[in-house]
């Protein structure tokens, strides 16, 4: 790249990166000045993307390398993952408990944004004239307290 005919060669003094590998920008009239190995060619088809043969073997090793960590990698996500296993069940139960936590926290915070109040239940034991929705005729014993179509299914 650094000879005249090479620099006549390349299309620009850069290395870039093809398919995982690196190569430089060459001119496609000019391809046959550059040994090595074409990756690709430019959505235009003036460029050649060429990765030279004194570079290739230091591109095979890198890949190489690159295989490695990435099997070293797995190896160690594979055994923190087991080691979090064992503790499956205790991580099941704090995040049941963190879910109920949050759903009980953002009550309170609508509760607070609406200025809402607890109720005042003044006769737990029943409701006092019940009065049916649709109709606010009184349900009838005989109808097991309900009201209205027996479709709907009001409860007194």
């Amino acid at each position: 790249m650094l000879s005249p005919k090479g620099q006549q060669a390349v299309q620009e003094p850069i290395v870039t990166e093809r398919e995982g590998r690196y190569v430089i920008p060459v001119k496609v009239e000019s391809r046959q000045d550059i040994k090595g190995i074409v990756h690709s060619l430019s959505n235009t088809g003036a460029t050649a993307f060429v990765e030279p043969l004194a570079t290739l073997e230091l591109g095979n090793e890198l890949r190489e390398l690159t295989g490695e960590e990435q099997r070293v990698i797995e190896g160690i996500l594979r055994d923190l993952s087991l080691g979090v296993a064992a503790y499956e069940a205790e991580i099941a139960r704090s995040t049941v408990l963190a879910a109920r936590l949050d759903l009980a926290l953002a009550k309170a915070k609508y509760a607070a944004s609406v200025k809402a109040s607890e109720p005042i239940i003044i006769n737990p034991g029943g409701m006092v004239n019940p009065r049916c929705p649709p109709t606010g005729e009184r349900p009838s014993p005989v109808a097991g307290g309900q009201c209205g179509a027996p479709d709907r299914g009001y409860r007194a």
